[in-house]
């Protein structure tokens, strides 16, 4: 499973070849591994530590210089969603990652080849290693070169999924507190049931709902919230 073969078919993904390959096998050793065998004394959290920061500096720069009329809101929830856990084990997912990592037994017995925290803690080791082993600059062209294929249907599936976190951090920042979401049930006249839903912070509404669902009626009060506070 870990040949040299298949650690040069990993390289060839992301598009780098370790000078050092030991830093490569570090990147991919789960701690359970290392707990199992007496000769080994790392494990690749450290690695998960550092690689995490980098593809947060990296999203950041992107973002920040692909996306010059973007609100800080609106950056903020591209970048939360590019460095998640969710979306880095999905590129995992995608260049067979978990085909690569050292486990232990137990852990390879409950799927960890195929969870998402472990993916994605592992991809960020990954990126770790190939700092160490070149430079910030190519590990940022490792990560970005995996990340901007993706770009195109950001919009939909993350800026219009994300109106709540939008507002927090607009909240967080100007108020230095959370939006406070009121629902309330009502029954029409033809006792068909809806919710209401406002949000805001102290005596402040920013925006209301209307739904049937009372999650869906929250969503809506959260997108007219950032609609009226031209946050998008």
């Amino acid at each position: 499973m870990n040949s040299t073969n298949q650690f040069a078919e990993l390289q060839e993904k992301i598009n780098y070849t370790f000078r050092d390959q030991h830093l490569l096998h570090v990147a991919l050793t789960h701690r359970s591994y290392a707990s199992e065998k007496n000769h080994i004394s790392y494990d690749n959290e450290r690695f998960e530590f550092l690689g995490d920061s980098i593809i947060g500096a990296s999203v950041s720069i992107e973002l920040f210089k692909r996306y010059p009329d973007y609100s800080e809101g609106k950056l903020t929830a591209l970048k939360s969603f590019l460095v998640s856990k969710k979306f880095l084990a999905q590129l995992a997912l995608e260049m067979q990652l978990g085909n690569y990592i050292f486990l232990g037994i137990g852990e390879e017995k409950t799927g960890g080849r195929d969870r998402n925290s472990l993916l994605g803690n592992t991809f960020e080791a990954l990126i770790g290693a190939v700092f160490l082993d070149s430079s910030h600059e190519t590990a940022h062209s490792a990560v970005w070169n995996l990340i901007e294929p993706k770009l195109d249907d950001l919009y939909k599936n993350v800026i219009e999924q994300n109106y709540k976190n939008i507002l927090q951090s607009y909240t967080q920042k100007e108020f230095g507190a959370i939006p406070h979401y009121t629902i309330r049930e009502k029954i029409d006249s033809h006792n068909k049931s809806y919710f209401f839903a406002h949000v805001g912070t102290g005596n402040m509404i920013f925006g209301t709902g209307k739904d049937t669902n009372k999650k869906r009626a929250s969503f809506q009060a959260a997108r007219s919230s950032v609609i009226n506070l031209g946050l998008l």
